[in-house]
């Protein structure tokens, strides 16, 4: 039982009346279920980093997402409570080929999905080493409309400055959101419909 429950209790029992004990108990019901730690939001910082790797009937390649932002709740130094993500569509380029580019903002209609969505529903944190942990995660994707349940193995990292870090990487298909894979020169060239997507996100608390 937590200790404020107990103080109470012992101030509470030996004063109260009988007639007024289904309101003590009411009381100390609810203190029990209160959260016993506050909760610190984190933000991310410019310098994370999202990309996504592919191949090609040419060429491997890579996409990067030059914008984002999203927010990490946690309670404790390795408690994960929440976490979004929201990336423009239009800021996932290649920085080489604009070909791609074009080619990437087709297949994921920028036009008409302005941005790809990520939401946390359940994080079972193991404590690691060295302030490491390993989250395993289940949110919701959202692409194009379409929205998948995922599970990503996520690794955080607690850095001296009081700032987070965490990475992973996670395969996905491009078909199982309703795209459809880039083709460029008649056909010439072929995207494949596995690709990987790879996170290092540094968060601050706000």
């Amino acid at each position: 039982m937590h200790p404020s429950t107990v103080f109470l209790q012992n101030l509470i029992y030996p004063t109260m009346r009988s007639s007024f004990r289904p309101f003590a108990f009411f009381v100390l019901g609810v203190l029990m279920v209160l959260p016993t730690q506050a909760q610190t939001t984190y933000t991310f910082l410019p310098d994370s980093e999202l990309w996504i790797e592919g191949t090609s009937n040419k060429s491997d390649w890579t996409v990067h997402a030059t914008e984002m932002e999203g927010a990490v709740q946690m309670s404790g130094a390795d408690a994960i409570e929440s976490a979004t993500l929201t990336v423009p569509s239009q800021q996932i380029v290649s920085n080489k080929s604009t070909i791609m580019d074009r080619l990437m903002h087709k297949t994921l209609m920028v036009d008409q999905h302005a941005n790809i969505t990520y939401e946390l529903t359940h994080a079972n944190v193991e404590p690691g080493d060295g302030g490491t942990f390993q989250a395993f995660t289940r949110g919701n994707l959202t692409i194009a409309e379409t929205t998948n349940e995922i599970e990503v193995v996520v690794t955080g990292e607690a850095m001296d400055d009081g700032r987070y870090r965490f990475t992973g990487s996670h395969p996905l298909k491009m078909t199982d959101y309703g795209l459809t894979t880039p083709v460029a020169m008649f056909g010439a060239l072929r995207t494949a419909d596995d690709t990987v997507v790879h996170f290092n996100f540094v968060v601050a608390s706000e």
